[in-house]
């Protein structure tokens, strides 16, 4: 069951719609189109979640391909993925409501033009 979860897990790491939105939005800029949306304002911290939860991932499920999963192991794994994603998390969540209000502004500005 656990398996099955960080699979599951992994596959949502990589196919995150979140990552695709932010390489189409730089792509665009890239171009000369939406150059004054700030993706800082939008994205504050993504990059660094998915980079924790990516490593949690993959070291989790290489402890259990090798056959090194024991109950000690993988609670072990848990709190040390606790401890580096907390800040990060905490970070993201206190930026939320700024990012939301910021899209509202966008779309904001968007319907007078």
């Amino acid at each position: 069951m656990i398996q099955l979860l960080i699979v599951n897990s992994s596959f949502y790491i990589k196919n995150n719609n979140l990552q695709v939105f932010q390489g189409t939005l730089k792509i665009a800029k890239d171009n000369g189109m939406l150059c004054d949306i700030d993706e800082s304002l939008l994205f504050p911290n993504v990059n660094k979640l998915y980079k924790v939860s990516n490593a949690f991932s993959l070291d989790l499920y290489k402890m259990f391909k090798e056959g090194n999963a024991s109950d000690e192991a993988v609670v072990e794994a848990l709190q040390e993925f606790s401890k580096k994603f907390h800040h990060p998390y905490q970070r993201y969540c206190l930026n939320y409501t700024r990012a939301v209000k910021y899209l509202k502004t966008l779309k904001k500005e968007k319907s007078t033009d």
